[in-house]
């Protein structure tokens, strides 16, 4: 309990109004057989085809009233069971729950939320899934989950018809992102809709365009989704991340994704983005021939919180800074050059729509400190900071030597990753 007090409290720090009319929107229509929707990831996504290219689309909920929004919520679930999909260029792991169901079940699992839905036990169970589901230690990716008559009812569904139980866990796992997002709704937030987790996407590509990273981080753009059965999303499309998912490839370490990882530490860190491992970054080839990395989950709900400080640990790795030093062996010249050159006038300006002053002071204090902890590990050490040409094999050994800890880089020889690993 006093975890889910201090997480609230924490969000409630990054309280911000987003002028809605001030947002650069693009206008996509199409048909709504064209809409895939995948709700196994902590934000659900759509994808669609669209001018020759695949795009992931977020909504961002709309300001409604709680009725009218978990009213949406469950038709949206029914809606959407026959297209429930996604690329498997993008993602090949094996899903851990059913997905596909027999109609009878549908039907019956449907009558059963009818009934269900006004009950006061359901109505609490379903208004807090999201802090039950880490009570309880529900993950659909944990192994050893099992499910049971007790994990039913602990869910305030005693009564659960036979045969249902494939589509109830995969109902409990959507409305348990719903709950989360129905709780933040009033945090970011314009006139009609909220934006808690599509400001950090944004503040992030913003970010990494300022310090030169941004083949680093998915673009995004504001997009209006209008399909001709008449319904309409409001939110994020991004067109999708070049190459394969890293957790799909298991790719031996190479010197230079190493340079690739390390930026994207340095990003993360400033971003304060806790949930870049292998599964939520994508390896290919660019145009250059190299080997390179492209992050493209970067609305994970901690992403921005106002801590002033760049010592924390992120993606279950080492701190990237230690006691004012870099905590690795090398980092990119380009890198440490890019912080230095970054103008913070103008990042700061450029993050004020999606961030509060207390973020964006956050943001600069991190990036400060990143700054004065280069200076010192490069005046220890002449050698820490790396050309272009000089990874190789010799830096990618320094690198899991285990001096330095568990780090992005040491992570690609350890087992698969899970979405919420």
């Amino acid at each position: 309990m006093m975890k889910q007090y201090l997480r609230r409290v924490a969000y409630a720090l990054t309280r911000k109004r987003v002028d809605e009319a001030a947002l650069p929107v693009r206008e996509v229509r199409l048909a709504r057989s064209a809409l895939s929707f995948f709700h196994l990831s902590t934000n659900p996504i759509l994808s669609f085809p669209h001018e020759g290219a695949l795009w992931y689309f977020r909504a961002c909920p709309e300001i409604r009233t709680a009725e009218a929004y978990w009213d949406g919520v469950r038709a949206e679930f029914f809606d959407s069971l026959d297209r429930l999909h996604i690329s498997e260029t993008h993602f090949s792991q094996e899903l851990p729950i059913a997905t596909t169901f027999d109609a009878g079940a549908v039907e019956a699992f449907r009558a059963y939320t009818a009934r269900k839905w006004q009950e006061p036990d359901f109505r609490r169970m379903r208004m807090n899934a999201d802090e039950l589901a880490l009570r309880r230690g529900f993950s659909i990716w944990a192994d050893g989950q099992t499910y049971d008559e007790a994990f039913f009812e602990a869910f305030a569904m005693h009564d659960l018809p036979a045969g249902c139980r494939p589509i109830a866990v995969y109902f409990l796992w959507t409305i348990r992102s719903a709950a989360a997002n129905y709780r933040t709704c009033g945090l970011v937030r314009g006139t009609r809709y909220a934006f808690f987790a599509a400001s950090k996407a944004m503040a992030s590509r913003i970010v990494a365009e300022e310090l030169s990273m941004a083949e680093r981080i998915t673009p995004s753009e504001w997009c209006r989704l209008t399909t001709d059965d008449g319904n309409t999303w409001f939110g994020l499309r991004s067109a999708s991340a070049p190459g394969h998912r890293m957790a799909d490839v298991r790719m031996r370490p190479d010197p230079r994704v190493q340079k690739a990882l390390l930026e994207l530490n340095v990003l993360d860190v400033i971003c304060h983005q806790p949930d870049h491992g292998p599964n939520n970054y994508n390896v290919y080839t660019d145009e250059r021939g190299t080997v390179s990395v492209c992050a493209f989950d970067n609305d994970n709900a901690q992403t921005f919180f106002p801590w002033m400080t760049a010592e924390q640990s992120l993606s279950s790795c080492a701190p990237l800074v230690q006691n004012g030093r870099i905590h690795r062996p090398h980092l990119p010249a380009s890198t440490a050059e890019a912080l230095e050159r970054t103008d913070t006038a103008r990042l700061r300006r450029r993050l004020k729509p999606y961030l509060n002053a207390l973020q964006i002071a956050a943001v600069m204090y991190r990036l400060n400190a990143l700054r004065n902890a280069v200076r010192a590990t490069t005046q220890a050490d002449p050698l820490f900071l790396r050309a272009d040409d000089q990874w190789n094999d010799a830096t990618v050994a320094a690198e899991l030597s285990g001096r330095y800890g568990r780090t992005y880089l040491s992570r690609l020889a350890e087992p698969a990753d899970t979405p919420e690993g």
